[in-house]
């Protein structure tokens, strides 16, 4: 029965890992003391060694290309993965997680979370549609 609902929470779990990296925005500019003819503040001090894992992601140092091929690639791994869950072959989406990936989600505390978020959830949606959400069954 765990299995079920395990295969059942997989393509949620996928879908809210699949989303896309937040938009920073552009700094705006300000007439703050800067345009007032003040120094500007300092930048803070650079690391002294930054290993590459610490240095933050500059967007500019991909080319339009690469974006576009690698959008192909993450949109047709996507599509692979949708077809597989739909098929229900677990064989297939067992193989594209590490083995560390799968013993968390496999964990009974997580399998307990997720459980806790649907009842939360089914409660919701009871009490938006107008019934007691006190009634609602936790779905275990």
């Amino acid at each position: 029965m765990r299995q079920i609902g395990l295969l059942l929470l997989l393509p949620v779990v996928f879908v809210l890992s699949c989303g896309s990296a937040p938009q920073t925005p552009p700094p705006a500019e300000t007439a703050g003391p800067q345009a007032q003819g003040a120094p500007a503040p300092e930048p803070p001090p650079e690391p002294a060694a930054a290993s590459p894992e610490e240095k933050a992601f500059d967007r500019g140092s991909i080319s339009r290309e690469r974006f576009e091929a690698t959008k192909v690639d993450v949109q047709a791994f996507i599509g692979d993965l949708n077809r597989i869950i739909r098929a229900k072959n677990y064989t297939a989406w067992r193989g594209h997680l590490s083995d560390s990936y799968f013993q968390q989600i496999s964990s009974e505390a997580f399998l307990d979370e997720r459980t806790e978020e649907l009842y939360k959830r089914d409660q919701m949606v009871a009490s938006t549609m107008g019934r007691d959400p006190k009634k609602v069954q936790k779905k275990i």
